[in-house]
């Protein structure tokens, strides 16, 4: 390849019909790079047909794959199955992990980027493509993304009780160790996701070693007065933003906007909103919950 135009495969566990933060982030990504002459290869989901995903993305307005294939931008899917997270979060169907593997390393990328390698050591025990492209002769540069706190969400869903055990939590944790040396480059949302995988060690060889540092990519935020600027009126027109306008004068509102899930940990909010309000300290406040979810 030129030294400017690469061939890059985006391993990602989210896109459409998934209409969240980071599906929409990793298509606007790929859209980039496609679009900037870059040959792209997206390994993305494929949901389920009874998956409350596609209700979302209808109701969003996105009925239709908002990124479509190009020249210079392909896919290869692979299958989500179970209803973990309400539906909204499930699992790689690991008899798809072969295929995937095999796809990849025939592609021959020279970058490969992976969303969040958490959920593929936890669906898989592996991330895809890693067994088989660190073997060529010129492995290509590994990037690990969009990074979270994943084993600390997982451990809020009920279906995941037993990684609260030991020896279970030890051995996710190696899996993530031995996933995470075998990238170049890791890149984080914030300080919190850099601090949360500071202290791990990575097995590189036959050698454990400190992680590689983990780069801080700041998002973007939002505008100085989110808080104060009058709503657009497709906005104003939603119940909850006139519930919320119509609270008593000098109340304070606090508001959480997204997927109602344990993995969000809108519970431990909520109870530790009402623990406010018994305590006294948060007595002219109220909390405003928008969204749909398992919970």
């Amino acid at each position: 390849p030129s030294p400017t135009l690469q061939r890059i495969a985006y391993v990602t566990n989210t896109w459409w019909p998934k209409v969240d933060g980071a599906a929409i982030t990793v298509m606007g990504h790929a859209r980039y790079f496609s679009e900037h002459g870059h040959d792209v290869l997206v390994v993305r989901p494929s949901y389920p047909d009874d998956s409350p995903v596609w209700e979302r993305a209808v109701e969003a307005g996105m009925a239709s794959d908002p990124v479509p294939p190009s020249p210079t931008l392909q896919f290869l899917s692979y299958r989500m199955v179970g209803n973990r997270g309400g539906g909204f979060e499930p699992e790689m169907d690991a008899s798809d992990l072969s295929r995937v593997e095999k796809g990849l390393t025939a592609w021959e990328p020279n970058i490969v980027l992976v969303v969040d390698p958490d959920y593929f050591v936890l669906d898989t025990f592996r991330v895809p493509g890693l067994n088989t492209l660190m073997q060529l002769p010129s492995p290509p540069t590994m990037i690990a993304c969009m990074t979270t706190f994943c084993i600390e969400a997982i451990r809020k869903m009920p279906e995941y009780w037993w990684l609260n055990y030991a020896p279970a939590h030890a051995l996710f944790r190696q899996g993530l160790a031995t996933s995470y040396g075998q990238f170049d480059h890791i890149f984080v949302n914030g300080d919190q996701s850099a601090a949360y995988l500071r202290p791990m060690t990575v097995l590189r060889g036959s050698s454990w070693e400190p992680l590689p540092p983990a780069r801080v990519v700041k998002s973007r935020g939002v505008p100085a007065d989110f808080c104060t600027a009058l709503p657009e009126a497709d906005c104003a027109a939603e119940r909850a933003v006139s519930l919320m306008r119509e609270r008593p004068r000098g109340h304070v509102a606090f508001l959480y906007v997204g997927r109602l899930s344990f993995d969000k940990s809108v519970d431990e909010l909520v109870a530790a909103f009402e623990a406010a309000r018994r305590s006294g300290r948060a007595k002219r406040a109220t909390l405003y919950l928008a969204g749909s979810g398992e919970l």
